[in-house]
């Protein structure tokens, strides 16, 4: 069970969201907690049209986004089926964090109940908004919340997918602020010391003061905050201070900060191919191309040396490695015809965070090593498998597991406990590969009541197990396991089309055998039975003699 899907996932998005709201349910209807399909279907749809299409994971913002502008601009239903959706959404999320789904890095079910009480209020106000016959007292109410209330859009892009990165301590990133050239410089500036007026970018620092504000003097003895206020104000100083930076620096800003972001050196060279598109619109037409590419690669030049000298950005000069050179992303004319070292650039830890914490704010998935080193093994383990590359999540992994009181027995539980065959495959997938023992574990979790047929499938994709070196009960457990993914992924049309194709009148006997194999997945066996099973019992069963 995957909770994200791109965009152009639309099958596989359906078929795993039939399996949310159908489990859902029959948990909320066993506990007596508020449910409503069309609700629960609304909040799984918001989440996936959304920046980071993560369902999973739910925060002030995106329960804000849910019932303040999805739920009154997306949900056709009566006014009582809407004034459910609070009570509707606090049971998923619920349900979320029972079965393992939650992503950790969200609110907790206790956060989420807070975080919607606190929209009650104005979810009810833009409900009221509807009525035509809305008395003078309730117009008020209204006219003030939509001067109070920050705006919710629905028109979200899903943003790309961004790499884990890794911070220093906050003791290095303090100590690295307070070296930044430009740092000291308006650290002189404000309080009239050393010899700034020889500087030769003081019509710059004049802007960057001007642009940081009255606040700039104030920021004097914290000076990680003073770079972060520096930093903060760079795309407005690209519009104040056109004099004294390159005429192309608004437009290279954000192609360096997204381009560098997560990656190890890249070449300039590579920077400045990517930067062409973004910065095409600001030369005149008819200057010719070299022309265009010298104006082009001076302003990056430029723009990276005040980055450098904000300490934003390392430059260095190093070999360029394969990875810069693959899939044509040089043009013959790009590539370096000297044994010569290449000049390169990366964010430094600084703008890494700064840019980090931008895009969290923008509602984008930016994972950041060890921030799961307290999630509860399950969830650890679900985001592993969707949000982080084998290294990284080799390495989030390893420093779960350097904490007291969290061991590998705990993820196996986890494992054992979930209730999707799917998900419980690549959980275990993640956490064989990420273990320098994780082969002779599989092998001996072939034979565990309980893993086993997921330990097989696992083996069976590597090429260890042969299916002719299986008893009957393993048969039996792999068909069962692989049913039941089938069903998860593709759904029971799907599913049953399959078997029909394979076996024709038999499809049914075979499913039936399958059942009866003892496969521990009590939930997942009687969907078998009654979304394949039972259609194809009815289908294929002889007619009155």
């Amino acid at each position: 069970m995957r909770t994200w899907f791109a965009p152009d996932e639309a099958a596989e998005f359906a078929a795993a969201k039939a399996v949310l709201l159908r489990r859902c349910l029959v948990w909320a209807g066993e506990r007596g907690h508020p449910a409503d399909e069309l609700l629960i279907s609304a909040a799984v749809d918001s989440r996936h049209h959304s920046r980071d299409g993560r369902l999973a994971y739910w925060d002030d913002a995106q329960i804000r986004r849910f019932l303040l502008a999805w739920v009154p601009k997306q949900v056709v239903a009566p006014r009582e089926v809407l004034d459910l959706a609070p009570d509707v959404l606090r049971t998923y999320v619920r349900y979320l964090a029972a079965t393992g789904l939650r992503d950790p890095r969200g609110c907790t079910p206790e956060q989420a109940d807070a975080a919607i009480a606190r929209a009650a209020v104005p979810f009810r106000r833009t409900l009221d908004a509807g009525r035509t016959d809305a008395d003078h007292h309730v117009l008020e109410e209204l006219l003030e919340a939509r001067f109070t209330e920050p705006a919710l859009s629905l028109d979200e892009t899903r943003a790309a997918a961004r790499p884990p990165i890794a911070l220093p301590p906050p003791a290095d990133l303090t100590a690295a602020a307070a070296r930044s050239v430009t740092v000291q410089h308006l650290t002189a500036l404000a309080i009239g010391t050393g010899d700034v007026s020889a500087a030769p970018d003081l019509p710059l620092l004049r802007a960057w003061a001007d642009a940081m504000g009255p606040c700039a003097a104030d920021l004097i003895e914290d000076q990680e905050a003073l770079w972060r206020r520096a930093f903060d104000v760079l795309p407005e100083l690209s519009r104040g201070a056109a004099t004294a930076l390159p005429r192309l620096f608004g437009r290279l800003l954000p192609v360096v900060l997204d381009t560098l972001y997560g990656m190890d050196d890249v070449p300039l060279a590579r920077l400045e191919q990517i930067a062409r598109p973004a910065c095409r619109q600001g030369f005149d037409e008819n200057l010719a191309r070299e022309t265009r590419r010298h104006c082009l690669a001076r302003d990056l030049a430029r723009t990276l040396e005040v980055l450098s000298d904000l300490g934003a950005v390392e430059l260095t000069r190093g070999p360029i490695l394969p990875l810069h050179t693959d899939a044509g992303l040089f043009r013959e004319d790009d590539y370096l015809e000297s044994t010569d070292l290449a000049p390169l650039a990366r964010l430094t830890p600084l703008a890494l965070r700064a840019v980090r914490e931008r895009l969290l704010a923008d509602g984008h998935d930016a994972p950041l090593l060890g921030e799961l080193a307290t999630a509860e093994p399950a969830e650890l383990l679900g985001v592993l498998t969707q949000h982080y590359p084998p290294r990284e999540a080799a390495a989030e992994l390893n420093g779960w597991l350097s904490r007291p009181g969290q061991d590998v027995e705990c993820l196996l539980r986890a494992v054992s406990a979930c209730p999707f065959r799917s998900r419980a495959t690549a959980m275990l997938g993640v956490l064989v590969d990420a273990l320098p023992q994780g082969g002779v574990l599989l092998r001996e979790l072939r034979h565990d009541l309980i893993l086993g047929p997921t330990a097989l499938t696992l083996l069976m994709d590597v090429g260890e197990v042969e299916p002719m070196g299986l008893g009957q009960r393993e048969h039996l457990l792999l068909g069962a396991e692989n049913f039941l993914t089938m069903l998860e992924v593709g759904g029971p049309q799907a599913l049953i089309a399959q078997l029909r194709g394979l076996a024709g009148r038999e499809a049914y006997r075979f499913v039936e055998s399958v059942l009866a194999s003892g496969h521990h997945d009590d939930e997942g066996m009687e969907d078998l039975r009654d979304l394949v099973a039972e259609p194809l019992r009815l289908t294929y069963s002889p007619g009155p003699a």
